[in-house]
């Protein structure tokens, strides 16, 4: 089961707006037919680091818990800050633990962004005296 949220924001933006994504609102999407095997090289994501000791100790349980037999979700063709061909919307924890077991490509649903677009909502912004 999907969970959680992708966030578009700052120099991650996809639009004109800071937005989210509820992944699991998005989950009917991801059929046999959109699985293509990715290498990480040609993925845009954000940053985490295998080889620094501090960010293996703050993702360690998230790390110890994820599971790569499920594909992430990929946007093609969609702006990221490294200029890749993908896009990473879910996975950064499942492909930083098939790098530490030395695994450089994987199955990955692939979709486009105009089959997403409309399920993004703006970012709202967040106050702390709420």
């Amino acid at each position: 089961m999907l969970t959680g949220n992708h966030d578009a924001k700052g120099i991650w933006r996809i639009f004109d707006y800071d937005a989210t994504i509820y992944l699991p609102s998005i989950e009917h999407l991801l059929t046999d037919d959109k699985l293509q095997t990715i290498s990480f090289e040609d993925i845009g994501s954000k940053e985490y680091n295998i080889i620094d000791p501090e960010w293996i100790r703050i993702n360690k349980l998230r790390l110890m818990m994820c599971d790569y037999r499920y594909p992430g979700i990929l946007l093609k063709d969609t702006p990221n800050p490294h200029h890749k061909p993908y896009r990473l919307v879910d996975g950064k924890h499942r492909i930083a633990k098939m790098e530490q077991n030395n695994i450089n490509s994987a199955p990955f649903y692939v979709l486009s962004l105009n089959e997403i677009a409309s399920y993004f909502n703006p970012l709202k912004l967040r106050s702390k005296w709420v």
